[in-house]
């Protein structure tokens, strides 16, 4: 589904009316329907990716409360654990293909690639801003019981 896309068009107003006047004052329903409406959104794309996300989403879900522990030792790992986790991702599929691709130049192999999942990036770095500027904290305990 593409931005400039007639889905795009019917898609965009039924999640904004589902989220501003259906689940007004609901925030977990909320974040839930904004979660499956990225899904959703990204599937649209191409499904073969969607366990890549959602792993992500629940490793991130999952160092998101570690990061925000009171005992900062414990929550700095988390955070550097987060960050070469993502970076991971970030580098096997955005990257693999040109390392590959140089080395069996010179080599003379074949390789196989890897398609690079859209926004890879976007996700990722969103991610990271998050928890660089201490939100997760403040979004687990909205997330936590509806206000």
């Amino acid at each position: 589904m593409l931005f400039n896309s007639f889905e795009f068009f019917l898609f965009l107003p039924v999640v904004f009316v589902l989220y501003w006047f259906v689940f007004q004052h609901k925030v977990r329903a909320q974040n839930l329907l904004i979660l499956l409406a990225s899904y959703f959104f990204y599937g649209w794309w191409s499904w073969k990716f969607m366990a890549m996300l959602m792993l992500s989403t629940a490793l991130d879900y999952a160092y998101g409360f570690w990061v925000a522990s009171p005992d900062r030792k414990k929550a700095k790992v988390f955070l550097w654990l987060s960050i070469i986790n993502n970076l991971g991702i970030l580098g096997v599929f955005k990257y693999y293909n040109f390392f590959q691709f140089n080395s069996s130049k010179d080599l003379n192999y074949s390789v196989f690639t890897v398609p690079q999942p859209c926004s890879t990036s976007h996700f990722l770095s969103a991610f990271l801003f998050t928890l660089s500027t201490g939100c997760p904290a403040v979004f687990l305990r909205l997330s936590s019981h509806d206000v």
